[in-house]
């Protein structure tokens, strides 16, 4: 396998893997004998409809069999409706990457599992039943994560990557891979089809919407000397919300008009989401329609126009039999519902919420964009464009009302739920991204001091990748050995700040006198992971600390 921490190979193939919420995919790019770049979606093997079939995405879930054997992706998707109807015990694990890096624990049979060995579970899936196995040997390979995952969200998914088989992975952020992937096929068109001129500095105000999160952050772009440049403005911001909290809004409607007065068995409540999740995808599918059928010119013709809603109305409405609780009930959803339905999840309400509960539930897209604009001093006049990927870039609906909130041209990419995936495979043919490119931290990160007060080593909004000394003069407290503890939040003061899971320790050979003065170098590379070294000053001796393995407490 080549090593990942070197300088990579533009010539050399690499495999992207975009490790989503609800779905994951993978892509490879190679060089042909032409030096043209050659970018190939994945199809991934999957058990499913009693026969074995390749997709393009992998259903991020997990499920465990009661003989021991694991199913992922769409079979553990048919596990889930199927047994699942019949026996009360959960067996699967899904929306996992909401809980990467936190001290979460799935059991099932009486063993347990964390967030980080999904992960690895899928991310062996998805190598293993992809041509990414017989190329992995001798290519890079990226794995994407969000742009606003803290330190312990990075090292739980650079674990997973390295637990899977994948070695010391790149890390790269989704939104920037999405951008890359579609500016990536945007060079090679012709001047005059291009939707976007990079030739002078463009601000893109990156939105991604996947199954479970939403991924936001502004990027200044530039196309110059056949080179890309990127450079990350501000703090970027991210929120549970994604195409699950959709269906989930619209099971909740349509409980309540057809379902008000009955009692609902756990698989009512199965069939019930799945009838929602149809609803979303059809009536998104409807409205495209009948934008192509009415002969715009563009979807921009239609949300440009205040009474957008008027003009997709006539789009079909969505209609659909099924059995809860032995009776047959035809769900009817108009296109007009729709919208309302969806409507709290973009726009804000105005109302500000007076607790935890509140806050999640009235969690929207609009406030998680007017948070991170003000947090970062940014005005939204000097965004050019607004660029909306992932899974939920394909309703419609988002699409107008995002315009509605920010009157800036917004792009989507022709297939944007394996934008993220490409981007990542496309990391080695434009070297200089690494070079050059710069990206923020999220969060602050902050150094436990003798006295228990902390040192702030690096500030939200700060560009990485950062290599600074320590200005104080520590002192070893144990003859064993050194600990380093880190503390991560928007501030000393943020009353969320909480403790990195993982420690950096160096540990002596043979125990040392207490009191040793020693000086601390760290390094914060761009995926944000953390390196440190400690030189003692009595002799010179040199220790080189990186966090280890990550083991979340069991």
């Amino acid at each position: 396998m080549i090593d990942n921490n070197v300088a990579m190979d533009p010539t050399r193939k690499c495999i992207g893997i975009d490790l989503g919420t609800t779905n994951t995919a993978v892509a490879i790019s190679r060089v042909d004998i032409n030096g043209q770049i050659i970018l190939e979606d994945q199809e991934i093997g999957q058990k499913g409809d009693n026969s074995i079939r390749k997709r393009e995405v992998l259903p991020s879930i997990v499920y465990f069999k009661e003989n021991g054997r694991i199913a992922v992706g769409a079979e553990a998707e048919e596990l889930k409706n199927e047994i699942s109807s019949k026996d009360e015990t959960i067996r699967y694990v899904e929306n996992s990457k909401r809980d990467i890096g936190k001290q979460r624990v799935y059991t099932i049979d009486d063993k347990k599992y964390s967030p980080t060995d999904i992960a690895q579970i899928i991310l062996q899936y998805a190598v293993s039943h992809s041509r990414a196995k017989q190329v992995l040997s001798d290519a890079y390979v990226c794995v994407t994560v969000p742009a606003n995952f803290d330190t312990n969200q990075i090292e739980a998914t650079a674990t997973a990557a390295k637990k899977a088989g994948l070695g010391k992975v790149r890390l790269f952020p989704e939104p920037k891979a999405a951008i890359l992937s579609y500016v990536h096929s945007e060079m090679s068109k012709r001047d005059e089809d291009k939707c976007l001129n990079l030739k002078e500095k463009k601000r893109i105000l990156v939105i991604d919407i996947g199954g479970g999160t939403c991924d936001i952050c502004i990027e200044d772009v530039l196309w110059k000397n056949n080179s890309l440049k990127f450079d990350s403005i501000g703090v970027p911001n991210r929120e549970n919300i994604g195409g699950v909290d959709f269906d989930i809004r619209i099971a909740e409607y349509l409980k309540n008009k057809y379902l008000n007065d009955v009692d609902l068995t756990h698989q009512d409540h199965i069939e019930l989401m799945k009838a929602a999740r149809a609803a979303k995808e059809k009536l998104s599918a409807n409205i495209s329609w009948y934008i192509e059928e009415e002969n715009y010119s563009s979807k921009a013709e239609v949300y440009e126009n205040s009474n957008w809603i008027d003009e997709i109305s006539s789009a079909d409405d969505w209609k659909l039999n099924t059995t809860v609780n032995g009776e047959t009930i035809r769900f009817y959803l108009t296109v007009s519902e729709f919208i309302n339905i969806i409507k709290p999840l973009v726009k804000s309400s105005g109302l500000k919420a007076l607790n935890k509960d509140e806050k999640e539930k009235n969690k929207n897209v609009e406030e998680l964009i007017i948070s991170m604009l003000q947090e970062s001093n940014i005005d939204s006049s000097s965004i050019d464009y607004v660029f909306l990927t992932g899974g939920m870039a394909k309703c419609f609906p988002v699409e107008a009302m995002l315009y509605e909130l920010l009157k800036r041209p917004i792009i989507v990419p022709d297939e944007p739920y394996l934008a993220v995936s490409r981007g990542a495979a496309l990391l080695n043919k434009y070297p200089e991204l690494e070079e050059e490119s710069n990206d923020k931290m999220s969060r602050s990160i902050m150094m436990e001091m003798a006295d228990g007060s902390l040192l702030t080593l690096i500030k939200a909004g700060e560009a990485v990748p950062v290599a600074k000394k320590v200005d104080y003069t520590f002192k070893t407290k144990s003859q064993n050995g050194v600990e380093i503890r880190l503390f991560e939040g928007k501030n000393e003061y943020d009353w969320q700040l909480r403790k990195l899971n993982h420690v950096y320790t160096i540990k002596f050979r043979t125990p040392k006198a207490v009191g040793r003065p020693f000086t601390v170098f760290y390094d914060i590379n761009k995926s944000k992971q953390i390196k440190f070294e400690i030189v003692f000053q009595d002799n010179n001796e040199k220790y080189t600390i990186e966090s280890a393995i990550m083991e979340e407490q069991l």
